[in-house]
This record gives structure tokens, C-alpha cells and sequence, in this order.
């Protein structure tokens, strides 16, 4: 079991607190500057012009990922792209196909290397990384259809519902870096969804899909929703200050039931692993279901020890909560609004 430095930890956590709001509102402006207005251009048109010389057809090309939500940042995040070769984009995965695939973009990445440098090719979901060497930029390529790029629209929505939440997100992900917390963004994403979701200040998946017409499907999943609905529509309110919340994401997850329960953020409630209707890995310390892709487990990377240093850090971030109280954000960082 970890055991925490009391005085180092506090000492850490003043440190942070006192230089939070600068460095939060740093990254969640360049996050959102990234997602608005960074040039892709460049790497467009070589994945094009590869697939135009290699495959003799054109493709189309869809962002997804933390850079496409508003929650990455430039030093931290690969670029994730889906490559739609053979408009694939509706159509249900065809894993042999799609080895294939990526297995001949592996050779034609090798035969530019002025132009690509090949990193990892992974068989579990078929993708690539590769370093795109005109911008230094790490791409994650995808080439199964557009379940992902939805799924990121979906994340992307909710966010924007709720702006605070993107420096919420900034905010915790720092502080569990100060207990050496290993969590990936995208879990620690589907975390602070489901919290808000238990608190009613956003609305379930299965909320946000009632409704909207024409349904959309892609490998069976629903995938449509409506992105011009507000606030008002889920009757929910608006967060004006994201530090009133951290406690409370410590304290629902200092006393979740991981053993029992799965985190969904689709039905935006704790699910009990014997009742959950869709076939997952659930004999995990940690179980999240994926939004939309719901039998896949999220949180399967994670270990019964990052679990308990996880644990032990919202206990401890409890306790320090109660003893010092977080100011509110400088209105010098206001700007995002």
C-alpha cells in the first residue's frame, strides 16, 4: 500500500495552489487555441498524396482526439486521425482489413523518410504513429471507421456545455501529478464527466441522444446527437467556478465502488457489473465504459496499485481541502470566456 509524504505533499500542493491559476489558464488557452486554429495543411496533403500514390485513391481525413476537444496541449499530444479510404466512414470494422492497412502504411511511411518517421504500428485497435517531420508533429492514424471521430465530437459537446470544465480538467490532471498519479487523460476525462453527470451539472449520453433525427449508426452503436443544444435544454446551470468542484471529485471517487461498479458515462450513472447489459472486460481494479463503443473497458490498463496511489491522493486531497481553502480563479485568467 503507498504511503504518502505528509509535509512533502503539502509543501507540493501550496506550491501548485499558489501558481495554479497561471499555469491552468495557460494550458487550457493554448489547449483551445490549438483546436481552433492550428494548421493542418502540411500533414493533409502528404497522407494524401501517399494514399493517391500507393491505394490509387483519394481518402478523406477526420480529427478526433484531446486536440480536437479542447483538452490537449501542444508539448503533451499526438494528433489523432482517422484516414477514411474507401468511404469506410459508416461502415462496421473489418479488423483483417484494416491490419492490412496499416501494415502498408508502415511501408510507405519507411520509403518517405524525409517526410515521416515511423514510431509504433498497434494491432489490438489497427492504427499507426508516425512523426510527421515538416512539423514535428506525432500522428496517431486510424483506419476502421468514424466511431472514434464521433465519439470525440460527443466528448467535445459536453465540454462545451460546460466551459469550466476544460479548466477543471487542467486543474486535476496537475494535482494528481503531484501524487504521481499515472492515470491516462482519457480516463481522467471520463472521470470528471461522470462526476458532473452524478451532480446533474451535465446530462447523460443517453440524455443527449433522445430525440435527434435521423439516427445515425456506425458498428451498431448510436452516434448522433445534437451539438446546437445549450444548457437550458438539459436544464442544467452553469459552473462559474471550477475549484468549488475539486473537492467533491475527490470525495465521489475517495469512496467509489470500483469493485461492484462501472463508471458509464452513457447512462450517466454508477452501473452494477452483473447488471450491465454489454459485454465488457470488467475483472478490473477500475472499469469505464467507453461512451459510445460501451463494451470496450477504458480503464483496463489500470493496476490495483495505481488504483490505491490514487485513492490515497483524493483522501488526502480531501482532508488538505478542508484545511485550506481554495481561492477562487484570478480574474486576470478570465479571458477564455
Amino acid at each position: 500500500m503507498p504511503r504518502i509524504n505528509v509535509k512533502k505533499k503539502i509543501e507540493k500542493l501550496n506550491s501548485f495552489v499558489k501558481v495554479s491559476d497561471k499555469m491552468v489558464y495557460f494550458k487550457m488557452y493554448h489547449s483551445l487555441v490549438l483546436k481552433e486554429s492550428y494548421n493542418y495543411m502540411d500533414i493533409e496533403d502528404d497522407i494524401k498524396e501517399i494514399v493517391k500514390k500507393n491505394f490509387n485513391a483519394n481518402c478523406d481525413i477526420h480529427y478526433l482526439g484531446s486536440r480536437v476537444i479542447g483538452l490537449g496541449y501542444k508539448s503533451e499530444s499526438d494528433l489523432d486521425l482517422f484516414i477514411d479510404i474507401g468511404k469506410r466512414y459508416f461502415k462496421n470494422r473489418n479488423y483483417n482489413r484494416d491490419v492490412e492497412i496499416v501494415e502498408q502504411l508502415k511501408r510507405f511511411f519507411d520509403n518517405t523518410p524525409k517526410e515521416w518517421t515511423f514510431k509504433k504500428l498497434n494491432y489490438s485497435v489497427p492504427s499507426i504513429k508516425a512523426i510527421h517531420i515538416k512539423t514535428g508533429i506525432v500522428c496517431d492514424i486510424s483506419v476502421t471507421n468514424g466511431l472514434a471521430v464521433h465519439n470525440s465530437k460527443l466528448i467535445g459537446h459536453l465540454f462545451k456545455l460546460q466551459p469550466e470544465c476544460v479548466a477543471l480538467f487542467h486543474y486535476l490532471k496537475k494535482w494528481l501529478k503531484v501524487f504521481d498519479v499515472t492515470f491516462k487523460g482519457f480516463s481522467l476525462t471520463l472521470m470528471l464527466i461522470f462526476y458532473m453527470q452524478h451532480i446533474r451539472q451535465l446530462p447523460s449520453i443517453w440524455e443527449v441522444q433522445q430525440g435527434v433525427y435521423p439516427e445515425i449508426f456506425i458498428d451498431k452503436y448510436a452516434v448522433h446527437f445534437d451539438p446546437n443544444r445549450s444548457r437550458d435544454y438539459y436544464g442544467i446551470t452553469e459552473i462559474t467556478n471550477f475549484k468549488e468542484h475539486i473537492k467533491g471529485f475527490f470525495d465521489f471517487y475517495n469512496h467509489f465502488n470500483y469493485r461492484d461498479y462501472i463508471i458509464c458515462a452513457f447512462s450517466g450513472r454508477s452501473i452494477r457489473k452483473d447488471c450491465y447489459i454489454d459485454r465488457i472486460d470488467s475483472k478490473t481494479p477500475v472499469t469505464i465504459a467507453a461512451p459510445l463503443l460501451r463494451r470496450t473497458n477504458c480503464a483496463k490498463y489500470i493496476t490495483n496499485l495505481q488504483l490505491a496511489v490514487f485513492k490515497e491522493a483524493c483522501d488526502f486531497s480531501v482532508k488538505y481541502l478542508k484545511e485550506y481553502k481554495l481561492p477562487p480563479p484570478s480574474k486576470d485568467y478570465e479571458f477564455y470566456n
